[in-house]
């Protein structure tokens, strides 16, 4: 079967409610029960539905302004700064002015999930505004979008969610990988558990090689930089890293839209674009030079990266080196503290020298090649679990525009 889904205007059935900012000045009515949405809380979503943001109101804040509790199932669309992030409200919450919001009756708000998510260019066409442009509530009621019958709406979010569990799935798994990987250095590296057990007359330690706690000292001592296990050195990351970025080349927003390709293209927090080339091939670390250089926990922004990418000049590229891995040097990255070597008042940047400079423990090889055993079998099932979640994710990319314009239907996917 073939042919088009007949376009109809969101106005014309679902209520498009908007949002608002309880007073800041107020402390009473913040840090509450109301799970309140914003932009920004969007942005960094990954996966389809959202239940809290950053920041949470009370019954009295809400009373106070704009904002409405909005119930599960509507969509909570993101109209300014920036326009056409979609989440699906899995449990009632409200929103700030940011946020345009979808609430359908007789519709499938799974169906419409996907099918904003492919019209962020028909957002972004009809926002108003020159400093900061916004879709209005009323040019929200005017978006026109494919609405096929209900049984249709239903069996097209089936097939799509269904990829879209997957891809959650495999995101969980290199979740858990990567906290079970920094609980592990944390315990050997940072902590010293395994010493303190030896202080106070443990005769192993789980996870540790018999022999690796065997040759443990069983006190730590003062290193200039906190206590370290007896018979360990200081040093600096210097001593641990190999720069290569030598061979970055940044690329304008104009000559990526001209070498559109399926490389990824890297910045200092993630992937900004894709092009038709690639600078690097293998296991880095990237580190954010500028602009955004300190995560939450006054660590450097950190990116684990292999196979075939481009990076421009606003983040380090980086591999282990003196004897330790990129998994390790990974690792060994989020226990640093990086704040105090992040240079500038406005625009952050965290040079090379900088970079070099900051000390660290060096544990005794024994100890480090003992841990890369351990850790190279889970790297590699994380990095398994992400790849396969690039590929579902293709193939999600692939059909959703035309299961949800109805140039493929349900029939020939199942087919």
């Amino acid at each position: 079967m073939s042919g088009v889904w007949p376009e109809v205007p969101l106005g014309e059935f679902a209520d498009v409610v908007g949002g608002g900012t309880p007073s800041t000045k107020e402390p009473s009515y913040w840090g509450g029960d109301v799970a309140w949405i914003t932009p920004k809380d969007l942005s960094r979503l990954e996966g389809r539905f959202v239940g809290r943001g950053d920041r949470s109101i009370t019954v009295e804040g809400l009373e106070a302004s704009s904002a409405k509790v909005l119930p599960p199932g509507t969509l909570v669309v993101s109209s300014r700064a920036p326009i056409g992030y979609v989440a699906i409200a899995a449990k009632p919450l409200a929103t700030n002015q940011g946020c345009r919001s979808l609430v359908f009756k007789d519709d499938e708000p799974k169906f419409f999930y996907y099918v904003l998510k492919s019209s962020t260019k028909k957002l972004e066409a009809l926002a108003n505004g020159t400093t900061f442009r916004e879709i209005s509530g009323t040019g929200m009621k005017r978006v026109a979008v494919p609405r096929p019958p209900l049984d249709q709406q239903k069996a097209i979010a089936s097939i799509l969610g269904a990829l879209d569990n997957k891809i959650e799935q495999r995101r969980q798994t290199a979740l858990e990988v990567e906290r079970l990987l920094q609980t592990l250095f944390q315990a050997w590296f940072v902590d010293f558990e395994p010493v303190k057990a030896k202080a106070a007359g443990a005769a192993f330690f789980p996870s540790m090689p018999q022999h690796v706690f065997e040759s443990l000292p069983s006190r730590l001592v003062d290193s200039g930089i906190r206590p370290m296990p007896e018979g360990w050195h200081s040093g600096s990351l210097g001593d641990a890293i190999d720069i290569h970025d030598f061979r970055r080349v940044p690329l304008s927003r104009r000559e990526r839209q001209r070498r559109k390709g399926p490389f990824r293209y890297y910045g200092a927090t993630g992937i900004v674009d894709y092009v038709d080339d690639f600078l690097f091939d293998g296991r880095f670390v990237l580190v954010g030079e500028d602009g955004t250089v300190i995560s939450d926990n006054d660590g450097p922004v950190v990116q684990y990266v292999w196979g075939q990418f481009w990076v421009n000049n606003h983040a380090h590229v980086l591999t282990g080196a003196g004897g330790i891995s990129t998994e390790y040097l990974r690792l060994l990255l989020d226990s640093i503290n990086i704040r105090p070597f992040v240079t500038g008042a406005v625009q952050l940047k965290l040079n090379q020298r900088n970079l070099r400079s900051v000390p660290v423990i060096a544990p005794p090889p024994q100890a480090v090649s003992a841990f890369e055993e351990i850790i190279a079998p889970q790297f590699a099932l994380l990095r398994q679990a992400h790849d396969e979640s690039r590929l579902l994710e293709s193939v999600r990319d692939l059909l959703l525009p035309p299961l949800v314009d109805g140039r493929v239907r349900v029939a020939d996917v199942d087919g």
